[in-house]
């Protein structure tokens, strides 16, 4: 799909041994789920005293499959440099296994792998932006505030109206209280929520302030589409995809204001599904993907393979899965 977008003429193949570790019963679970169901288990599965998660696969069987579906790529018949684009647990693990040093990774960032003949050496780590140099930029952008406690959120009340600066299309004389959260804690992603009749916009410490107009106008403007939207609305998109992916129809669904450990949630007995109005001001798309997870639920209540059958019938079912983690909720 990059490739597509970019404009790219390269030859794109589909690695699959390098997908992500299957964690199998954890998937899609956040961490206090994890915890309160296999209490101690999380923690001794980052701490190597586990050598598998609950229905996944061994520590030793992922090393396996991916050394061996680097070592497929590296016998391709290319004649310069392959960009192989996978997770960052297929990353750290192959760095541990080829002996290079570790690090915490970070977005757009990689290793150099150099192949011979039955071997492969890591080489030196790849950023796709000069880590100095952002460090610099960012700093430029910071406020003045932030600067004053690196790891305090910093916040700011305001009324905003369609006429300041950024508001773009909102509607003529929208006015509503807004709350927003600067986190030196996040790096790129914005995320508002409606509490208490504010709406909060979270976002980097770092933004500026133009950048934050808009986002605050474009948040107003999902959270307007929300609040047009009845429980009607709600249920008549959770049919159509009921319908067009073969699921279940929720016997009734509704907007909750209490789930804040998760997107959303269901009954398979009386079949109602429930979702958090913290995905109100989420693209639609997204919004799909959590439907269509809870669907799945009323036919199987555990997180394993023909569960995950069902939900990847939605063709942006792994791309909404990484846009809720990248929101700071993240599965398994």
């Amino acid at each position: 799909m990059a490739a597509s977008e970019l404009g790219l003429s390269h030859r794109v193949l589909i690695e699959p041994g390098l997908r992500e570790y299957d964690v199998g019963e954890w998937s899609g679970l956040t961490r206090p789920e994890i915890e309160a169901r296999w209490p101690g288990a999380l923690e001794a599965w980052r701490h190597g005293r586990l050598s598998a998660t609950p229905g996944g696969e061994t520590r030793k069987a992922f090393a396996a499959r991916i050394m061996a579906a680097v070592e497929r790529v590296a016998a391709t018949d290319s004649a310069g440099p392959v960009l192989v684009i996978t997770h960052g647990g297929v990353i750290t693990t192959l760095e541990r296994l080829l002996g290079a040093d570790q690090r915490r990774l970070a977005h757009l960032v990689g290793r150099w792998l150099e192949s011979s003949p039955g071997r492969l050496h890591a080489r030196d780590a790849v950023f796709l932006f000069e880590p100095d140099a952002g460090r610099e930029a960012a700093a430029r952008r910071r406020p003045p505030e932030a600067a004053e406690g690196e790891g305090t959120e910093l916040t700011e009340v305001c009324e905003f109206q369609a006429s300041r600066p950024g508001a773009g299309t909102l509607p003529s004389g929208t006015v509503k209280k807004v709350e927003v959260v600067r986190s030196p804690r996040r790096r790129k992603t914005v995320q508002a929520r409606e509490v208490n009749g504010v709406l909060r916009v979270s976002i980097p410490a770092t933004m500026t302030k133009a950048d934050e107009a808009h986002w605050v106008a474009e948040m107003l403007r999902r959270m307007e589409r929300r609040s047009s939207a009845n429980g009607g609305a709600l249920a008549r998109r959770a049919e159509h995809l009921a319908t067009r992916y073969h699921l279940r129809r929720p016997a009734s669904i509704r907007w909750v204001e209490n789930q804040e450990w998760r997107w959303g949630s269901c009954t398979p007995a009386d079949g109602s599904v429930r979702i958090s109005t913290r995905l109100a001001g989420e693209p639609g798309w997204v919004l799909d993907y959590v439907i269509i997870h809870e669907l799945a639920h009323l036919h199987v209540a555990r997180h394993d393979a023909a569960f995950w059958a069902l939900v990847n019938r939605y063709p942006q079912a792994e791309r909404a899965r990484g846009f809720l983690i990248a929101r700071g909720l993240e599965p398994a």
